[in-house]
């Protein structure tokens, strides 16, 4: 078993894990103040409880998984 403290210290952010006993991570990228902090050109993926990446982290942009799918993007880009 990894411990919490470990196993965030991996990556850029962390997320809590959802029902589907997964967390969403992210890894590279800079924190950046717009309006709010940004994780700025991270790669985002899904990690299980004991730390193994279930999706790696090749997204642009990931959404919570339900009902076993989770929407995910390899391009993503906000519009004013």
């Amino acid at each position: 078993m990894i411990s919490l403290g470990r196993l965030i210290s991996n990556y850029d952010y962390a997320g809590d894990f959802g029902e589907e006993g997964l967390a969403m991570v992210a890894v590279g990228g800079g924190w950046q103040l717009q309006l709010w902090y940004s994780l700025v050109g991270a790669k985002y993926g899904f990690i299980d409880r004991a730390g193994r990446y279930v999706v790696e982290p090749k997204y642009d942009k990931v959404w919570a998984f339900a009902e076993g799918m989770a929407e995910v993007r390899l391009w993503f880009a906000v519009r004013n």
